[in-house]
């Protein structure tokens, strides 16, 4: 997980804290929509700002800790994330994550997602 110091102003990425619904595969070939998390593990292969800071609850509580260590300010913010994290099953998976404003592609894929209702922001919506 990245750690920062404080808040970037200037970054040219969104960090995201979601739920995202678990894909349905075809019971009969495996085979099921292409995932979020995948591509944005491919992405930050290759450098840049798109990044997978973490996967699953642990995640998230690390990064509700994180944002509090800010200060006083961030209490109640990292107490909603971790209030939201608790209540998804196992039909769902939280991550964190930064994507680039320039990567279209996986911008693109959370637009779509979110008109689909199988993400969900915990922090905030990019």
């Amino acid at each position: 997980m990245k750690i920062r110091n404080g808040f970037v102003s200037n970054s040219s990425s969104s960090s995201f804290v979601v739920a995202i619904k678990k894909d349905d595969v075809c019971p009969h070939c495996g085979r099921g929509d292409p995932s979020i998390l995948k591509a944005i593990e491919e992405k930050a292969n290759y450098g840049g700002e798109t990044e997978l800071d973490g996967v699953g609850l642990d995640a998230v509580l690390e990064y509700a800790d994180e944002i509090s260590s800010y200060g006083d300010y961030h209490d109640d913010e990292a107490d909603r994330i971790r209030e939201k994290a608790v209540t998804y099953g196992n039909d769902w998976e939280l991550a964190v994550f930064s994507v680039s404003y320039h990567d279209e592609f996986i911008n693109q894929m959370i637009e779509e997602m979110k008109s689909a209702g199988t993400i969900e922001f915990l922090d905030k919506e990019g």
